[in-house]
């Protein structure tokens, strides 16, 4: 069974870079963690041009911020947006955990955190986060 949700994750994952709106929700961290370890996969795998011009939004979205702590800002703010009323930071060598008693952030969100330009929030002025910076952009 735990391997069945898992590739139903990957799965998943692979209908929201594609633009589908799975009804998959994860119910375990394994299951979340494949989930976005297949959003990554999907970045991993784009072609040439389409690859350079991520890198390009990238690179030009972290002109937009001289703010080093835009980033922890950006979580704060998504956070926000899920109505939570505390976030939780912890700094590991390589990897910052980030929780908050918000409401779950979905996939959708995941991939729009990730992708420049891109924000599941674009229609709702009453979020900050609608204008699609993404996380990745601010470095």
């Amino acid at each position: 069974m735990a391997e069945e949700r898992i590739a139903e994750a990957r799965t998943a994952a692979e209908q929201v870079f594609d633009g589908q709106s799975p009804t998959f929700k994860p119910s375990t961290a394994n299951e979340a963690r494949a989930a976005v370890d297949g959003l990554r996969e999907c970045f991993e795998t784009l072609a040439g041009s389409v690859k350079k011009a991520l890198d390009g939004a990238r690179s030009g979205g972290s002109l937009l911020s001289s703010d080093r702590l835009q980033g922890l800002s950006e979580i704060v703010q998504n956070a926000d947006d899920c109505k939570a009323t505390e976030v939780c930071f912890q700094a590991g060598s390589t990897e910052l955990l980030v929780r908050h008693n918000g409401e779950p952030v979905r996939l959708a969100d995941v991939l729009g955190m990730a992708m420049p330009w891109l924000s599941t929030k674009a229609d709702d002025a009453g979020t900050i986060g609608r204008f699609g910076i993404g996380l990745t952009a601010l470095r």
